[in-house]
């Protein structure tokens, strides 16, 4: 379990003999001796419409709202999956999105200090796709982070100045755009953050 899932979290996990369940549909009852305490009717309809294969694939709660709350597939960039730790599709209000960098200087000459910059991302809505990109001072594209991926609540993805064709990029402000569009409300979310990349 800790192999497949790298967000299993410390301490909350117990080892229990479950029959398997099968990925078409099926029901969950949490019972003691007479008294049922919940019950989870799940579909493979409740995952995300574009996932070619849902085997593996963890259904989370997104929020808590009413005794049911709403389902949906956990995040690609958890390995679809978060066992004893916070769900990667929960949500916290409304839909907002989030973008942030550090260092927004960085120099990737191998000498092992700010060769790589961290792009920090979030977003709140219920279910959304990301798409990111790195242009240059002249608006083209050097480098496609993510194109149209399912992610979780947040996550950070590096980079080392390389771009498509894996060549340094020249030394100069570097534009982060950040596209989240939100699959319940249709809206699309734009975050754009300025990086510089220096030889020094």
């Amino acid at each position: 379990q800790k192999q497949h899932y790298p967000f299993v979290g410390q301490n909350n996990d117990w080892e229990m003999q479950l029959p398997n369940f099968p990925n078409d549909s099926g029901s969950v009852f949490l019972i003691d001796t007479q008294d049922v305490y919940d019950v989870f009717n799940y579909s493979e309809k409740m995952h995300f419409n574009y996932l070619e294969d849902v085997n593996g694939v963890a259904l989370e709660r997104i929020n808590l709202q009413g005794k049911t709350g709403k389902w949906y597939s956990a995040g690609s960039n958890v390995n679809y999956g978060t066992p004893g730790f916070k769900n990667s599709q929960i949500t916290q209000g409304g839909p907002s999105s989030k973008l942030s960098i550090s260092p927004k200087i960085f120099t990737p000459n191998g000498d092992g200090e700010k060769d790589l910059t961290s792009i920090y991302y979030s977003h709140n809505g219920n279910k959304y796709m990301l798409s990111m990109k790195i242009y240059s001072e002249e608006g083209m594209v050097v480098k496609s982070l993510f194109n149209n991926v399912l992610q979780g609540f947040s996550g950070v993805v590096l980079w080392d100045g390389m771009d498509e064709e894996n060549h340094i990029c020249n030394i100069g402000n570097y534009i982060i755009v950040a596209e989240f569009l939100d699959l319940e409300s249709q809206q699309l979310q734009v975050c754009r953050q300025i990086l510089i990349l220096n030889g020094n």
